[in-house]
């Protein structure tokens, strides 16, 4: 008799805050959910309006715990938290006031609420 190989996926979410700020007219939306196959690759998105030298973040927050910063533009490398160096990148579109946020090889601990926001806001 041949052995059965069982194969497991893995599936990781991504949950996002259905957020806009809203700062003197300025606005930032994100999608609500997104579910990614472990090891995939993924890209969250986050638009933008009426900013005309936005100051882009995107913070990450783990169950019970505050927001961290995950990544802001000209971050330097060393300063993204170790467990996302290497996977994550941003990709900015200011004709289109786009600021993605990419991760590639999405591990299951990557589990988390991840907030896009126009300022500092921790």
């Amino acid at each position: 008799m041949e052995n059965a190989m069982i194969h497991r996926v893995l599936y990781t979410a991504l949950l996002l805050c259905v957020a806009t700020e809203t700062s003197q007219g300025q606005s930032v939306n994100q999608s609500s959910v997104l579910i990614v196959k472990e090891e995939g690759n993924t890209t969250i998105p986050c638009s933008y309006k009426d900013a005309t030298f936005p100051s882009l973040f995107w913070y990450i927050q783990n169950h019970n715990q505050a927001p961290q910063i995950l990544y802001y533009e000209n971050m330097d490398a060393t300063s993204v938290p170790a467990s996302f160096r290497n996977r994550i990148s941003v990709k900015h579109d200011k004709d289109k006031k786009t600021f993605d946020l990419q991760i590639t090889r999405v591990l299951l601990s990557d589990s988390s609420m991840f907030l896009c926001a126009l300022n500092p806001t921790v």
